[in-house]
């Protein structure tokens, strides 16, 4: 008695030896990725796609070398074929971004990729913006990156002028920037093309020698392509000196310090203060109100989360600090950092973790630092 042959069965082998082959040729992510937005442009965003554009996606991460060809993939691809069932594939993306699939976007999957936007390469960055004018999902008021031309003032006499600018204004030492990580933006705003500018952010080291670094920056300053620094009109971002005076009309400063010298030269560092002389001192910081997350709230969530994540964390090597943040242009605001830090006997952080949550609904946003937790 003859067998009959299934064709679905057939066009899933075939599928799958020529995946196979296909690792082979190799294509590059920025190949991906603009197949990627094409599919967002036309059809929408991932979780609107069928099973095949959705089985590409996976193929192309596999071409491109960011996925491992597995026996598991080649199921995925095989059932997103024959059966136009895209349950595997859909699994596979989510848990290779560690996101649920209606946050599957062609930035989230550049930043599985490349990491945080703000810590791309100025190349990369002139390569996103260009794909999105190309496809027409630029915004208007949505800053355009580019590379610098030979006649722009280039990345490393805009880092030299920043430094010398940080060094001259907070009496720094030559050698106090070297552990930062430093991110660039060249860019201009659509309508100001002659208004070319670098943002040049310095992030604080985590912990010394680890080379982890803060998702925060320190200073963030802005300089112009004629070599001036100058705060950012076109992004809201102050000169960092500048925010040194009184956040209070009145002036009459807060618990008998009247500046911010007055308070550093009592205090010291503004991790020293509390949350209520960073309000009042530094225009990023603010107080929750009685809608937002507590302070005593935060903590307890900090804590909760920490014991989870480090179940053997020795709490009594740890100092604590709380910071309510209410401006930023790199996370939705307003949020809590609960920090955790070992110091050494002249406050200086020998290791840190910190813990970023919501301040109006309270989740756990991210935690940073000293491994990085159970996951």
């Amino acid at each position: 008695m003859k067998r009959k042959v299934s064709w679905s069965l057939i066009l899933a082998c075939v599928l799958i030896l020529a995946l196979a082959g296909a690792a082979y040729a190799m294509i590059s992510w920025r190949q991906m990725a603009e197949t990627t937005v094409q599919l967002e442009s036309q059809v929408g965003y991932f979780e609107t796609w069928d099973a095949e554009q959705k089985a590409e996606l996976l193929q192309q991460l596999v071409a491109c070398g960011e996925m491992e060809n597995s026996e598991e993939v080649q199921k995925a691809l095989a059932e997103a074929s024959a059966q136009q069932d895209d349950t595997r594939v859909t699994s596979l993306l989510e848990n290779w971004m560690e996101l649920p699939e209606d946050a599957i976007t062609l930035m989230s999957i550049m930043e599985t990729i490349l990491g945080k936007f703000e810590s791309w390469p100025v190349e990369d960055k002139a390569w996103y913006s260009e794909v999105l004018i190309k496809t027409g999902r630029i915004g208007c008021d949505e800053e355009i990156h580019m590379l610098p031309t030979s006649e722009d003032l280039q990345q490393e006499e805009a880092l030299a002028i920043a430094q010398n600018a940080l060094i001259e204004h907070f009496q720094l030492s030559p050698a106090a920037l070297d552990d930062y990580a430093v991110d660039f933006d060249f860019y201009v705003m659509p309508g100001r093309e002659n208004d070319k500018r670098w943002l040049i952010s310095f992030r604080p080291p985590l912990a010394e020698g680890e080379g982890t670094h803060s998702v925060i920056a320190e200073y963030i300053l802005c300089v112009t392509n004629q070599g001036e620094v100058m705060a950012d009109d076109l992004r809201g971002i102050e000169i960092p000196w500048e925010k040194t005076t009184p956040a209070s009309a009145s002036g009459e400063g807060i618990n008998g310090y009247r500046t911010s010298e007055e308070i550093k030269a009592a205090k010291g560092e503004s991790k020293n203060w509390t949350l209520e002389e960073r309000a009042y001192f530094i225009p990023w910081h603010g107080l929750p109100d009685e809608n937002q997350i507590s302070e005593e709230e935060a903590v307890a969530l900090a804590e909760s989360a920490l014991k989870e994540a480090y179940p053997d964390l020795e709490w009594d090597i740890y100092t604590r600090y709380d910071y309510f943040i209410i401006d930023r242009n790199d996370r939705d605001v307003p949020y809590w950092i609960i920090m955790f830090s070992r110091d050494d006997e002249q406050g200086s952080s020998q290791g840190m973790i910190e813990v970023y949550i919501d301040g109006n609904d309270g989740h756990i946003d991210q935690i940073v630092g000293e491994g990085e937790g159970n996951g």
